[in-house]
């Protein structure tokens, strides 16, 4: 990931090689995060990811051993909005809280992803 300057501004470069590194290593970092905490990705309700494209989402969803479409927060999201960076992630989060209607869940796991190639988790627990 890059960016490229552009008459206008600056202009996002992405890797081909995105979604296999996020399906490949976003998983082991994500299960190390949740230990710190005494947690697992089992203990997690719901996930709330950055999509950065449909073949992100699926690399995340692999990533997290989740059944394929389950992300769908992320699919509509991206549908609508496009990838936004790593604020995408805001716009999700308001979505997986919105279509939670007072049911119970565990914990929630938030990713975004960024520049370098980075990713960061926020740990959403629900007493």
């Amino acid at each position: 990931m890059g960016w490229e300057v552009v008459e206008d501004g600056l202009k996002p470069v992405f890797s081909r090689d995105i979604p296999r590194l996020v399906a490949a290593e976003l998983g082991p970092v994500a299960r190390d995060f949740l230990g710190r905490h005494g947690l697992a990705l089992a203990d997690i309700g719901r996930f709330a990811c950055h999509p950065g494209g449909p073949k992100v989402i699926a690399a995340c969803e692999e990533a997290f051993s989740l059944p394929a479409g389950t992300l769908d927060h992320e699919r509509t999201v991206l549908r609508d909005y496009g990838n936004m960076s790593a604020a995408s992630i805001l716009f999700v989060l308001d979505r997986v809280l919105a279509s939670a209607g007072g049911e119970p869940w565990r914990h929630a796991l938030m990713t975004a992803l960024g520049p370098g190639f980075t990713a960061g988790f926020v740990l959403l627990l629900n007493p």
